[in-house]
C-alpha cells in the first residue's frame, strides 16, 4: 500500500499518466486523494514499478483502476503482478467477486483475460462543465 511518503512520485507518475491518457478528471490528483485514502497500492521490486487504485465498491466487489506502471518498467509484467495479487488478496478475504475498470480497446484487455476478468459492461461517463 502507498504511503504519505510516496506523494511526490505519486504526483510525477499521475503528471505522467495524465498525459498519456487524458481522462476526465485530473489523474494527479485522483491518484493523491487515494494515496491519502489508503487506497493506492504499489508493486515493488527493488523499487515502486506500478500502481493501482481502488475506486470503490460495486455490489459488495472491491472495483481496481487507474492502474499504471511507468515507460522504463513496462513488458516486465509488474501492473499484471499488481492486479493479480490485489485480485487474490480480495477473493481470498472474502469479495464475491473483483472488478476492473479499463478502456474499451485498450490492449491490456488481453492480459486481464489471462487473469480471469472478462467483459461485464460498458460504462460511460458524462461530464457537465459550468457555463
Amino acid at each position: 500500500m502507498g504511503e504519505k511518503q510516496d506523494s511526490d512520485l505519486v504526483r510525477k507518475w499521475g503528471e505522467n499518466y495524465n498525459e498519456e491518457r487524458p481522462a476526465n478528471v485530473d489523474i494527479q490528483q485522483f491518484l493523491l486523494k487515494k494515496l491519502r485514502d489508503s487506497q493506492l497500492y504499489f508493486w515493488i521490486d527493488q523499487q515502486r514499478k506500478s500502481l493501482a487504485t481502488i475506486s470503490g465498491v460495486n455490489c459488495s466487489g472491491p472495483r481496481i483502476s487507474a492502474v499504471y506502471t511507468p515507460p522504463t518498467f513496462r513488458t516486465e509484467g509488474y501492473a499484471t503482478a499488481l492486479v493479480h495479487e490485489l485480485s487474490n488478496t480480495f477473493l481470498s478475504s472474502g469479495s464475491p467477486y473483483v472488478t476492473l475498470n479499463t478502456q474499451a480497446g485498450d490492449p491490456v484487455e488481453n492480459i486481464y483475460r489471462r487473469l480471469g476478468y472478462r467483459a461485464v459492461g460498458e460504462k460511460v461517463s458524462i461530464v457537465f462543465d459550468e457555463q
